[in-house]
């Protein structure tokens, strides 16, 4: 038997948090994992729970009361508590100190390490957001092969237009229209 107790203390660090374990005599030197996982649990008849694993860390008992630093906030976990949804973020210990059933113990994050970030910008401004197209970052997006691909293409068509344009000048000045003189008609 194990137990798991997570310490946040934002005035302290505000990004990581320790989960204080406490073991059994039997479960010293022994390999073990705190994992990070984030559970959705959708309050419906089907079976459409998900889970996803945040962070894992493994290591080696070296005592019976441990203390194992980890990260608090994770890329877009959040509690939440809804009526159609919940959204738990849980610690997960698990040790292998037996053949079949090992010690395992679980403590729910706190809710102030999970916090929504606030939300700066206008409903309008989220749902409808300023488009921003920049053609040199596009460019440099693409591969460097379909760079070099699209560069030469880019240069054939100047060729292709400046021949064209080269051809269509003469054309013109043959016939004296280059110059649109009223009452004077091109050949």
């Amino acid at each position: 038997m194990a137990t798991l107790e997570i310490d946040y203390q934002p005035k302290q660090a505000s990004d990581h948090c320790t989960a204080h374990i406490t073991l059994e005599p039997k479960s010293i030197d022994k390999d073990a994992t705190l994992s990070v996982v984030c559970e959705v649990e959708v309050k419906d008849s089907r079976a459409v729970n998900d889970s996803r694993v945040l962070f894992t860390k493994s290591f080696r008992t070296t005592s019976a009361t441990m203390e194992v630093e980890m990260p608090a906030r994770f890329d877009h976990a959040y509690s939440y508590a809804g009526q159609q949804i919940n959204v738990v973020i849980k610690v997960k210990l698990v040790v292998n100190d037996a053949l079949i059933f090992d010690s395992k113990a679980e403590d729910v994050m706190p809710e102030q390490a999970l916090q929504k970030p606030t939300i700066t910008r206008t409903a309008k401004e989220l749902a409808d957001p300023k488009d921003a197209v920049s053609l040199p970052q596009s460019f440099l997006a693409i591969s460097p092969t379909d760079q070099t691909k699209a560069a030469a293409l880019l240069i054939a068509g100047l060729v292709v237009i400046g021949v064209l344009m080269t051809a269509g000048w003469n054309r013109l000045a043959e016939q004296g229209c280059i110059w649109r003189v009223p009452g004077r008609r091109c050949q």
